[in-house]
């Protein structure tokens, strides 16, 4: 019964995301045109994501982790 799954699933073909649609219409997909429906927040009306405590842990890590890695590796600009 898995293989019959496994199987139908490899067949079937995964929508294309944005990105290729565009490549496929022969557009830089890099250059996707945006549209607003109203104008983009500004100064106060940004609204700030509030983070967990173990996201900001997760990303402090990989921060610290990628700039040991970096001595040797990058200008000091």
């Amino acid at each position: 019964m898995k293989e019959l799954y496994f199987e139908a699933a490899a067949t079937q073909e995964a929508p294309l995301s944005a990105y290729e649609r565009a490549a496929e219409e022969g557009v830089d997909p890099r250059c996707i045109p945006q549209h607003l429906d109203e104008n983009p927040p500004v100064g106060s009306d940004i609204v700030m994501p509030v983070y967990s405590d173990e996201h900001n842990e997760n990303w402090k890590y990989l921060f610290n982790r990628q700039m040991e890695l970096l001595p040797g590796r990058a200008g000091e600009s």
